[in-house]
């Protein structure tokens, strides 16, 4: 069977719900600032009384989900694996992967809640996520489809869906045997600080099967229970994997072909949120990866794509995405420089 997809993505398929709060809000409330948790659906519900209808920035979300939609913007092709329930939140989820040109497999939206995070976003653009899963935790090794994992090069993993409980780790049993089963390579989110840090044997295993490893260098320290990145990177070279780590304002490093690169960033047009940004970086790269671009360009683009997002209050770009992978590309460091990059 050739392969159709350039990446189908298994994991958590949640609607994102963005508030702007002040950092009093943030004390008030006792929320550490950045942090991602689990929460209940009556948690979640009595969070959400607090804001008013007209704060709220609606947006298809779940890690994966941005990672696929920005791959395909880039002009790809990708295929998202998850579960979403029969209500308004599922409806919108659904609609906005047939507009975008996402491909999912045929059981994803069924009886029950579809999973919704309040993402509440402080003035320096910090993200700090009140998530309850709903049906995205009941995804199972009956929902991966292996038709969409045969036409895949890439297969990623989302690192949350380890939080799931049993039938969402026999999902994830079952993406990489049919990954083994097809040649497609498998890349692994971390996730987050809190599941990188409580799902450390989890982790492991799935590394030891890996062609990538995506992650932030605060999730890198935390699975690796190091203090600082540069112990934290060389812990994950033990793993005999490429590596995709953003740091922040300082860019992002990729480890690949056994050469690393450590790319500066660009400086953003403004500073709004950074949800997705990390998700459109690691789409960027695998698709700029899959097209047959050099690593160290790939995280160019992908810091440009990045910087983008930062720039707005949506998760994902709207837009000619398309055009925009294709100028940063092609650019030479004179217009680099031009669109604000660091290096």
């Amino acid at each position: 069977m050739s392969k159709s997809l350039g990446v189908t993505a298994v994991g958590n398929t949640i609607v994102d719900i963005s508030v702007h709060r002040d950092k009093q809000y943030f004390q008030d409330h006792g929320f550490e600032l950045g942090s991602s948790e689990l929460v209940s659906e009556k948690s979640r519900l009595e969070l959400l009384k607090e804001f008013k209808a007209e704060e709220e920035v609606l947006s298809s979300g779940g890690s994966i989900a941005n990672t696929v939609d920005i791959f395909v913007k880039g002009g790809g092709a990708g295929a998202v694996i998850g579960r979403v329930g029969d209500d308004r939140y599922g409806d919108h989820f659904l609609k906005d992967l047939r507009l975008d040109g996402v491909r999912f497999q045929s059981s994803m939206q069924g009886p029950g809640n579809t999973g919704v995070s309040v993402v509440m976003v402080s003035p320096d653009g910090e993200r700090t996520m009140r998530t309850s899963l709903g049906v995205a935790a009941e995804l199972s090794g009956a929902d991966v489809d292996d038709e969409l994992i045969a036409a895949s090069r890439w297969v990623v993993i989302d690192g949350y869906i380890l939080a799931g409980g049993e039938s969402c780790k026999e999902a994830i049993s079952e993406a990489v045997t049919f990954a083994k089963k097809h040649s497609s390579k498998l890349a692994l989110t971390l996730a987050a600080t809190s599941i990188a840090e409580n799902h450390r044997t989890d982790i492991a295993q799935l590394a030891q099967h890996s062609q990538m490893i995506i992650g932030n260098e605060s999730e890198a320290m935390a699975f690796t229970g190091k203090s600082d990145f540069e112990s934290a990177f060389q812990d994950l070279r033990a793993f005999d994997t490429d590596l995709l780590l953003s740091r922040g304002e300082n860019g992002a490093v990729i480890f690949s072909n056994g050469q690393r690169h450590d790319v500066p960033g660009f400086k953003p047009e403004r500073f709004t949120s950074t949800v997705g940004a990390g998700d459109s970086l690691a789409g960027s790269v695998l698709r700029s990866l899959d097209a047959g671009v050099s690593p160290e360009r790939a995280v160019i683009v992908g810091n440009f794509i990045a910087s983008r997002v930062i720039a707005q209050e949506e998760a994902r770009l709207q837009g000619d995405v398309d055009s925009l992978f294709e100028l940063v590309r092609d650019a030479n460091t004179e217009e680099l420089r031009a669109l604000g990059w660091k290096g």
